[in-house]
């Protein structure tokens, strides 16, 4: 992209030694077709300039002479400077901007193109940018609508250079973003915000923004006395390149920066008075041609005037008594803090003179104290902080909630001063105030455990705030408390449920979910079914205590979308939800199928599809109904369920559960902030033996598929166990839950999900017996024919009863010689026609001994 210059191709001094000088290499196929279409290009040449030490660009046209960017004469078509430029021999080529012409150059200069300042970012966003000639900065071109007499070139404050006229700009067409060149209200707004100024009096002498308080020569004396007289003295001699600083280096490099400073101090000691400014640099050994080009000499001025206003109301500092800003705050110029509150400020006409006007705006002042960028995507947050009556507030709030009206009213809710006389100028204030200073960032995060390559709970320090996105997230997460220590809960809570495999299970689970990820296993589910007041609750309770106190847990009376939310939120912690009995059956029912997939369902809004959230964790869940009964058509969702039935603790009386209850409530926490410390300080040491504890299940799972995702996760629970005998130096007998393992696999129908369907339609038909015809035909829905001691499922009822599953499990049927094949043109079918009732039928037989198999008898439909 850039190529070295070693000799410049014209120099002031030939026979020094000159710096390299890379330049960016021009792109001609990207360059806006609005500027290649206007006869205004010139090209340029890179020339040594020992006095400033620094390469200069001087204008030539195409046969080598000078060029100007006042003279039209001297500028030439696009295609014609291409060509020579082609030839060879120049630095590149350059657009003239005239006041007759449209476009406007925004130029930012001496930035790390690979880490922009938020101001730079901002800008570049507008329209085309390209890099710069330099390559160490980047203009953008736009199209400007509005009057190019009413603002100035350069935001001090910003360093920030707009050109429009009167000036030609290098370009390089190498393209800095993807937009094209265009026009709008965005970039208007934009320019008139950071480059207004002042409106001068189009007829009669022009005045600043006060009255002659001071005559010239007083004015001299004060500037001459001062602190920094001897170098204002020296500018004003015109010997600007003897002041130096303390070591001895010179200040300024070149005449115009000279100017600049010496403008500076004039609109200190005047007042901004643009006159007596004038007067006085024209009567300095400053004073040169170049002041009497308007656009240089009232661009010069301004700056100084924007500069002076721009520190006027900055050393003001925050504090529980005050509304007012910090010291290193930068207000913008054009709001001022008055009596604690903020005020709008307005520049207007008036006696032949220039007075600022203040309107109120606000009752508080408000600032954005920091920012957070999402670690997860490209979002952006602010802190705002105001002071109500002594009483400081902090709200973090959405960037874009401080750029709309609808969002930015919302904070009134909050306590702040907004309403709908003033949004849009505190919108303005913000945008402003973001632009003007250097607001502290941090990274954050909207949830808990794995996140990138970081791991966030929330008592674990670290430099990445977390910020739940709404009040029931914030409420979970204040649930990660700490009582006791985890010496204390394994003496008092984990030494009591030890002999209980059932209950020991769910706290091993608990630990478990937070190394899912490391152990590369999707989302789980670990469901307790059994009756009612048997201590299901009690387990889930322990299980919570892991990792804090007793509001981790939810009860299953919310909506699928909340499940979703907390689970995203939650992320790699246990989701524990008791009491499946409470939900809606519907929702219940597609959240198991959803949460076992580790993603919410796809929404979307009249703007765009939504986020989507994800998780990767167990879930804990309790109920009086296996899960796997909700879930019997969810696909695979059933093979991500582990159902354990029956009681959790057994041969215990209600001392234990008082006993076990008043433990639990007061220790939590601690134990799994130490796991997290242990399994971060040993996780490349232990994973290996998951290997080996998932090998010994998968021998159990014996082929079969369900089966043996669920061995995954229970091997992940066992391997738990054996990390917490490894931590914490407890006794586990891993034997039971070995032989809990094979029990609730004999107990468990959605391992066989063929048998578990046909067991299903069975159970359905013999509800509705009336459905099976036998001798006769009957006059209800046919669904089944019982003939020859065997039932014949009809295709239809099938299709309506499996849905979008009858293929796969009829197919598995005829394999596993469930129903009764026959074949067909050389083909294996699971059905056959049969005459009934003097009618013929295509139906699906069933083995005879496997409806014997599973407890039903349909012979009483022939009598």
């Amino acid at each position: 992209m850039t190529k070295v210059i070693d000799k410049p191709i014209m120099a002031i001094n030939d026979e020094k030694k000159q710096p390299l000088i890379e330049l960016v290499t021009p792109q001609f196929s990207t360059i806006p077709h609005q500027l290649k279409a206007v006869n205004q290009w010139i090209l340029w040449r890179a020339v040594w300039n020992e006095q400033r030490g620094k390469w200069d660009k001087p204008p030539v046209m195409a046969n080598g002479k000078n060029a100007s960017s006042t003279d039209p004469a001297t500028w030439s078509t696009f295609d014609e400077v291409k060509a020579a430029y082609e030839k060879g021999g120049f630095g590149g080529v350059g657009f003239v901007l005239t006041e007759n012409d449209p476009f406007t150059c925004i130029d930012i200069d001496k930035i790390d193109l690979k880490k922009l300042p938020q101001h730079a970012e901002r800008v570049a966003g507008l329209s085309f940018a390209e890099i710069s000639a330099g390559g160490k900065g980047f203009h953008v071109w736009t199209e400007y609508n509005h009057d190019k007499t009413t603002h100035y070139n350069k935001n001090t404050s910003l360093d920030i250079e707009v050109y429009d006229r009167g000036r030609f700009i290098a370009v390089t067409g190498v393209r800095f973003n993807e937009m094209d060149m265009v026009s709008g209200e965005t970039i208007n707004q934009y320019i008139d915000t950071y480059f207004t100024r002042p409106v001068l009096k189009t007829t009669g002498e022009r005045v600043g923004n006060a009255a002659e308080i001071a005559s010239d020569e007083i004015i001299k004396e004060r500037m001459f006395k001062s602190k920094t007289g001897e170098k204002i003295k020296a500018l004003f001699a015109g010997e600007w390149f003897t002041v130096c600083n303390a070591d001895g280096e010179r200040i300024y490099h070149s005449q115009s920066e000279a100017d600049q400073a010496f403008c500076n101090y004039l609109a200190m000691y005047t007042k901004n008075n643009f006159n007596q400014m004038d007067r006085i640099f024209k009567s300095s050994g400053l004073y040169r041609e170049k002041w009497d080009r308007e656009d240089y000499s009232e661009n010069t001025i301004y700056s100084a005037i924007d500069w002076v206003m721009s520190i006027s109301t900055s050393d003001i500092e925050l504090s529980p008594n005050t509304n007012s800003p910090g010291k290193d705050i930068q207000m913008p110029n054009s709001f001022k803090v008055k009596d604690n509150m903020l005020y709008r400020v307005v520049l207007k006409e008036k006696g032949g003179g220039i007075e600022e006007v203040e309107y109120f705006c606000s009752r508080h002042v408000p600032l954005i104290s920091r920012s957070f960028s999402n670690v997860e995507r490209s979002q952006l947050y602010y802190e705002i902080t105001w002071n109500d009556r002594g009483r400081i507030y902090r709200e973090i709030v959405p960037a874009g909630d401080i750029a709309t009206r609808k969002e930015l009213l919302k904070m009134a809710d909050l306590s702040l001063s907004v309403h709908d006389n003033n949004v849009k100028y505190l919108i303005t204030y913000f945008d402003l105030f973001i632009m003007l200073n250097d607001i502290p960032r941090s990274n954050m995060v909207e949830r808990l455990g794995h996140v990138k390559e970081n791991f966030i709970h929330p008592l674990l320090k670290s430099d990445i705030e977390i910020l739940p996105s709404d009040i029931g997230e914030k409420q979970v997460m204040e649930a990660f408390e700490v009582s006791g220590t985890s010496e204390e809960w394994i003496e008092h809570v984990f030494k009591k449920i030890e002999e209980h495999p059932k209950a020991l299970l769910m706290v091993l689970a608990s630990f478990t979910s937070i190394i899912l990820n490391d152990l590369k296993l999707g989302p789980f589910i670990v469901d307790l079914s059994g009756v009612t007041s048997k201590g299901k609750t009690t387990a889930l309770r322990v299980a919570a205590s892991v990792w804090g106190n007793e509001y981790l847990v939810s009860e299953w009376n919310g909506t699928a979308v909340s499940f979703e939310r907390k689970a995203a939120f939650l992320n790699s912690f246990p989701l524990m939800l008791d009491d499946s009995m409470k939900a809606d059956e519907r929702q219940l029912q597609r959240f198991v199928y959803n949460f076992s997939g580790g993603r919410s369902k796809g929404r979307g809004s009249v703007t765009g599809s939504q986020k989507e959230f994800t998780w990767n964790n167990l879930m804990l869940s309790t109920g009086e109904t296996p899960l796997t009964e909700y879930a019997e058509r969810a696909g695979g969702a059933a093979a991500r369920i582990l159902p354990i039935t029956g009681l959790p603790f057994e041969d215990v009386d209600h001392e234990y559960f008082t006993d076990l209850y008043e433990s639990v409530d007061g220790y939590y926490g601690a134990v799994g902030l130490e796991f997290l410390q242990h399994w971060k300080d040993k996780r490349k040491i232990m994973l290996p033996f998951y290997a080996e504890y998932n090998r010994v299940f998968q021998e159990k799972s014996q082929g079969n598929e369900v089966v043996s995702r669920i061995a995954r996760h229970y091997a992940a629970i066992i391997f738990t166990g054996k990390l917490l005998m490894d931590f914490f130096d407890v006794e586990i007998d891993l034997g039971w839950l070995m032989q809990l393992f094979d029990d609730i696999n004999r107990e468990n129908k959605a391992t066989d999900k063929p048998m578990q369907m046909l067991e299903a339609v069975l159970i359905d038909l013999d509800a509705s017996r009336e459905s099976i015809s036998g001798n006769y035909e009957v006059r209800h829905e046919l669904k089944a024919i019982y003939k020859d001691e065997t039932l014949f499922l009809l295709p239809a009822y099938l299709k309506a009863f499996l849905k979008t599953e009858q293929t796969a499990i009829r197919s598995e049927w005829l394999r596993r010689e469930i129903s009764i094949g026959s074949m067909q043109k050389g083909k294996e079918t699971d059905s056959k026609l049969i005459k009934h009732c003097g009618k013929v039928y295509r139906a699906v037989p069933i083995q005879p001994n496997v409806v014997e198999k599973l407890g039903f008898d349909f012979t009483e439909t022939q009598k």
